[in-house]
């Protein structure tokens, strides 16, 4: 597969073999990191000040996340031999530069998500 913005579902003939099966890996990323980004919980102890904060690929400080590395824990990028999403660049419009862009959650702004 050539094509990182492709969409990919796991069905049998177009029937879901499991609802857990059945999925977009790109769109429930989405949901994981969203989900991150507007609840700060990718930086668990200052979470509340984490909404408002800009979400860099890399974080050094112990129980922080990047959006790299909460992807790789949160997201499925492969499967069956085939990379579906490369965490070091996601997809769409999920990163602006170095950091994640909160506004394509729904957010205010690429940054804040109060």
């Amino acid at each position: 597969m050539s094509d990182d913005n492709c969409c990919i579902k796991f069905c049998l003939h177009g029937a879901p073999l499991d609802l857990d099966l059945c999925c977009s890996p790109q769109e429930d990323c989405k949901t994981q990191l969203c989900s991150m980004a507007k609840t700060g919980t990718w930086q668990s102890m200052f979470s509340k000040k984490a909404i408002d904060k800009p979400w860099p690929r890399y974080v050094a400080s112990p129980g922080t996340w990047g959006w790299e590395r909460a992807a790789e824990e949160k997201c499925t990028l492969h499967h069956a031999g085939y990379r579906f999403i490369d965490p070091k660049k996601l997809f769409d419009d999920l990163v602006e530069g170095e950091h994640f862009n909160k506004k394509v959650c729904g957010c205010k702004t690429k940054d804040e998500c109060s």
